[in-house]
């Protein structure tokens, strides 16, 4: 074990501060063998892990404190920003000997031995946290993981923002409050905070500019509460800016509001053409008494009245009708969904169903009738039941299932044999019977000389 590394544990014992033995070492070994223009140690090349252990002692003796000084002025010129985070690099390390992890540890450390960390910037600390944090995650070694959370333990003066306890989701209505906490790096409360400036960026339109709602917070120790009463349903973000000069973002939060359906017209039309007049109309939550009945030639037209409880000027993105078949033997699954249009002159919801085109299985029957309204701004989808409908083809089918094949045309569930059953053998009688053949003589010979011959033929009779 190197010397460096036995006066470091010797040095860490002592909480950092200077003693006796220390000193003397200092003067004796550290500070001779120390090249302060590259700051090898004991012949090593360039900054090493050596040489980080004896410039971390250094900041805590008197006699060290200028040599840990110009260390620490000479690296803080080669921070670099990458993205959300910000890290340490010198031109002058021993890249085999010495890791990144390591060199912005001991320098972070020496920083707030020194007081340095207040001359770095709010990004700049805040990029440092976030270096650790991701070290702490990534990193397998145990060892680096210890230098990454005290790497953020010297920077957990750092202000951070989070969701309050009682804000369960990043969703709030509009006429609720909207809670943060104000934590350090490892989660604690920092209720010795000052709100500088508080503005509201709209994640919804990225057009709009940051607006200053500083009135509108109140910092209540650890505890931020923000009004969204007078703030249009939409996505933000907070930026807010403390007393010390930090500045960081709150989590996004939706300010959402309550979807209504406050009248829907209907009418069963010939022609494709929305009406300006229609057949019927039900207001919310009444459900229509009759509608006509649907054809393969005839369309059906709704104008839907939709919007936000409390939030008038704003519009739902997404009002939709849906056709579904009430069925017991699979036609269930036939349904189709057809989007509404805004009319920006009457402000309503346009839909349109052609029972012959959107439909793909027609199906006979009874058919329910919904309409959705839905929008990211809104606390809950809503679904408006409005009834049944029914729909008759004139070549369509009554009922069925698998995809409108009629229950004749279904296999069975068992097939049986259906060939007749094979009859029993039947056994063979055979008889054998003499046949004489009498055969007339012609005068070739004479008549007591002429013996007619007999032939016996064998004859097989069966049934």
């Amino acid at each position: 074990m190197s010397k460096p590394q036995n006066l470091h544990y010797a040095f860490e014992l002592a909480g950092g501060k200077d003693n006796k033995a220390l000193t003397a070492r200092v003067k004796d070994y550290l500070l001779p063998n120390l090249n302060e223009t590259d700051f090898s140690f004991e012949g090593t090349t360039g900054l090493s892990t050596d040489s980080l252990r004896v410039l971390d002692i250094l900041s805590g003796s008197k006699d060290g404190k200028a040599t840990a000084g110009n260390f620490l002025q000479k690296i803080g010129k080669q921070g670099v920003q990458t993205g959300d985070k910000y890290a340490f690099v010198s031109t002058f390390a021993d890249g085999k000997q010495l890791s990144a992890l390591t060199l912005n540890y001991f320098t972070v450390q020496m920083l707030q031995r020194l007081g340095g960390l207040d001359n770095l910037s709010s990004e700049q600390r805040v990029g440092l946290r976030n270096y650790f944090t991701q070290q702490a995650a990534v990193s397998a070694k145990p060892c680096c993981v210890v230098k990454a959370l005290r790497g953020l333990r010297a920077l957990g003066d750092i202000p951070a923002v989070r969701l309050g306890a009682n804000q369960k989701k990043q969703v709030a209505l509009k006429d609720k409050a909207v809670t943060f906490e104000i934590v350090s790096s490892f989660g604690q409360a920092l209720k010795a905070q000052t709100l500088s400036k508080v503005s509201l960026a709209d994640l919804s339109d990225n057009k709009a500019g940051l607006k200053d709602v500083t009135t509108q917070v109140k910092l209540d120790g650890a505890v931020a509460t923000w009004n969204a009463e007078s703030a249009k349903i939409g996505r933000y973000q907070l930026v807010i800016t403390f007393g010390n000069g930090f500045t960081v973002s709150s989590p996004a939060v939706t300010v959402a509001d309550k979807v209504t359906v406050t009248s829907v017209q209907y009418s069963v039309e010939k022609s494709l053409i929305f009406p300006t007049t229609f057949n019927g109309k039900v207001d919310f939550p009444n459900k229509p008494a009759n509608i006509k009945q649907l054809t393969d030639d005839t369309y059906l037209h709704l104008s839907v009245q939709a919007g936000f409880l409390k939030s008038n000027s704003e519009r739902p993105a997404q009002v939709y009708a849906a056709l579904k078949k009430k069925s017991s033997t699979g036609g269930q699954n036939v349904a189709v969904t057809s989007y509404g249009k805004l009319n920006k002159d009457s402000g309503l919801y346009e839909i349109t169903f052609s029972a012959n085109k959107d439909i793909a299985v027609h199906l006979n029957g009874d058919y329910e009738l919904s309409v959705h309204v839905a929008d990211y701004r809104a606390e809950t989808s809503l679904v408006y039941n409005l009834g049944d409908i029914k729909i008759w083809y004139k070549e369509g089918l009554d009922e069925g299932s698998n995809g409108g094949v009629r229950d004749e045309y279904k296999p069975l569930p068992v097939i049986n044999f259906i060939y007749p059953p094979e009859k029993p053998q039947i056994s063979l009688l055979v008889r054998h019977r003499p046949l004489i053949l009498i055969v007339p003589c012609r005068g070739c010979c004479r008549a007591r000389d002429c013996v007619p011959p007999v032939l016996p033929v064998s004859l097989c009779e069966s049934r």
